[in-house]
């Protein structure tokens, strides 16, 4: 496996170096301000134009604003995320058994989540069946850092060009249906686009307001048929949750490159 290219921050190489080293893992790519719409969007968008954005999308005020122009910044990274991967993925061969999106600061015990998703897929009257789960599911939203796991069945069916004129086919008539129900993001829909290519389009919008856990939830109990569903059980280190544990796909929170060797190291026994 190649050395890290030199971009990654150091909560992306402590994860290089510890869980995502193993050879099961295909490619692991971070995405961080470098990739954003607009790199400079933290250090160099005005005041002025950030009491626009937030009047704008909280007129009546909102703790979020509390947390810092960069966590603004920050939610529309997983979409375009999305964009990014839709690019990769018009070659199959690119496309991975399991797609895992989390944070930074996660660690995932690879061997586990393999084996959680074989049991998920086992036990479905058809094994090819999308699945998309997360380990902290929290009624339809979801804590996206703590993981969010994409069988290959999934990845291929939000990759795959949607038609829904006279070139659509059988398997496009549940998303070609709540596209014509006008659902979430439909507006930005051209023809031949995926629903990555959707919310790629979705989270560039001016004034996207939302967080992006909240984005992807709804992105997939819209757009994937069996929506999304908790997988394993949540463990979210420190600071939310309990603790992570031999139990735990994936351990949020874990700020240091020893916390994500120590976990790493405690499921390799």
């Amino acid at each position: 496996m190649p050395p890290p290219p030199p971009t990654l921050s150091l909560q992306l190489t402590a994860q290089f170096e510890t869980w995502a080293s193993q050879d099961s893992v295909r490619n692991f790519w971070g995405v961080t301000e470098d990739q954003d719409y607009n790199p400079n969007c933290a250090s160099k968008t005005s005041v002025s134009k950030q009491q626009m954005y937030l009047s704008t999308c909280y007129p009546n005020g909102n703790a979020k604003e509390k947390k810092g122009w960069g966590w603004f910044c920050a939610q529309r990274r997983p979409g375009h995320a999305l964009g990014w991967l839709q690019h990769m993925y018009q070659d199959p061969a690119n496309i991975p058994d399991m797609l895992m999106i989390v944070d930074d600061d996660t660690a995932v015990d690879i061997e586990l989540a393999n084996r959680q998703m074989t049991m998920v897929q086992d036990s479905q009257i058809n094994s090819h069946s999308p699945f998309v789960g997360n380990t902290c599911v929290v009624g339809t939203s979801m804590h996206g850092g703590s993981g969010t796991f994409f069988n290959r069945a999934a990845i291929e069916g939000m990759t795959r060009p949607i038609f829904c004129d006279y070139r659509q086919q059988e398997n496009m008539n549940f998303v070609c249906n709540k596209l014509q129900a006008l659902s979430f993001g439909s507006h930005l829909f051209n023809q031949g686009d995926s629903v990555f290519d959707i919310f790629y389009k979705y989270s560039a919008t001016r004034h996207f307001c939302q967080a992006s856990d909240w984005v992807n939830a709804h992105m997939i109990n819209t757009y994937s048929e069996n929506g999304l569903s908790q997988f394993g059980t949540c463990s979210r280190g420190g600071r939310h949750g309990g603790p992570c544990d031999s139990e735990s796909i994936a351990c949020h929170f874990q700020t240091t490159f020893e916390h994500m060797a120590a976990f790493h190291s405690a499921h390799q026994k």
